[in-house]
């Protein structure tokens, strides 16, 4: 059997899916699978899959969810290799990935996922790394990643024996895009992760990206992190801190993107409100009572726009 099994979900997007698949083919560690996950797609995907790769590619095919979950879920299920990896129909991967993971692996075998860097590309605006932060942790990282989801999924390498501890991706359509984050938390809750310092995929921008809703972005995450919490022993004070940190988000990109100054002074309202010590959030009910809205949105847009 493989070592690695690669999973990729797909649904109608043939005119992207043949790249992904070319990516992983480039690959210069060698011992793979790959599994794409038909979501039910209605442009010939199937057809044209099998006539292009042959047996080279498996082929699931599924009545049409919506739920990139359901289809990776499918992939973990068929997948025979030790280590399981992640890949939508949309990204790339570059050469070195599964090399450079599967050495850190070897380095580092008590950790059960290894994680990189990805690089934007397909839009003009956004070409730096997917992560606006530069902490990057690796051993325990649970109590940092309930602040941020530092984890880009088409970087993951992820040990399947894993999955018979903490379960499958959840299929909640409310937890649609962050999927991917509740299963994060659930292995950090439990097992040791591993930053591995490079650039080693490419995440396509455009239109249809479902995690480009930037405000449904941070409800699909407060859902998360509500689920984790119910769950789990995580200290109150460090719940509050992430629930209120999550808030602080809107206000930051609600400044960018809300015209109302009270829709984004409520954001900060409800932070200071979630964690009475969050003084980030004291600091911007200062600012928003002695500057002026307008000049806040044009100093916000250019610190934003800096880090995208």
């Amino acid at each position: 059997m493989p070592r690695v099994s690669v999973v990729t979900p797909s649904y109608n997007r043939k005119e992207f899916l043949w790249e992904a698949i070319d990516s992983v083919r480039a690959q210069t560690y060698r011992d793979f699978e790959i599994i794409v996950v038909d979501d039910g797609s209605t442009d010939g995907t199937a057809e044209q899959l099998t006539e292009r790769y042959g047996k080279e590619v498996r082929l699931l095919s599924l009545p049409h969810t919506g739920l990139p979950a359901s289809g990776r879920n499918a992939g973990i299920q068929a997948a025979g290799g030790e280590f399981v990896a992640f890949l939508d129909s949309d990204d790339l991967w570059r050469p070195q990935k599964l090399e450079r993971q599967i050495a850190a692996a070897e380095r580092d075998p008590k950790a059960v996922l290894y994680y990189a860097l990805a690089k934007k590309f397909g839009a003009s605006e956004s070409q730096g790394v997917t992560m606006r932060f530069h902490y990057r942790p690796s051993g325990r990282v649970f109590n940092f990643l309930i602040f941020y989801n530092f984890i880009p999924t088409l970087t993951t390498l992820v040990r399947r024996d894993v999955f018979e501890r903490v379960g499958f991706f959840d299929t909640r359509p409310d937890l649609r895009a962050a999927e991917d984050y509740d299963m994060w938390l659930r292995i950090a809750r439990l097992h040791r992760v591993r930053y591995v310092p490079e650039v080693l995929a490419e995440y396509r921008l455009h239109p249809e990206n479902i995690s480009s809703n930037i405000f449904a972005g941070y409800d699909r995450i407060e859902r998360v992190l509500q689920k984790t919490f119910g769950h789990n022993g995580t200290p109150k004070f460090l719940q509050r801190k992430a629930l209120s940190h999550n808030e602080m988000g809107r206000f930051e990109f609600g400044l960018l993107l809300c015209d109302r100054r009270e829709e984004v002074l409520a954001h900060l309202q409800r932070a200071v409100r979630i964690d009475p010590l969050c003084l980030t959030g004291w600091a911007g009910l200062l600012l928003m009572r002695c500057v002026q809205f307008s000049r806040l949105k044009r100093v916000a847009t250019h610190c934003i726009r800096a880090v995208l």
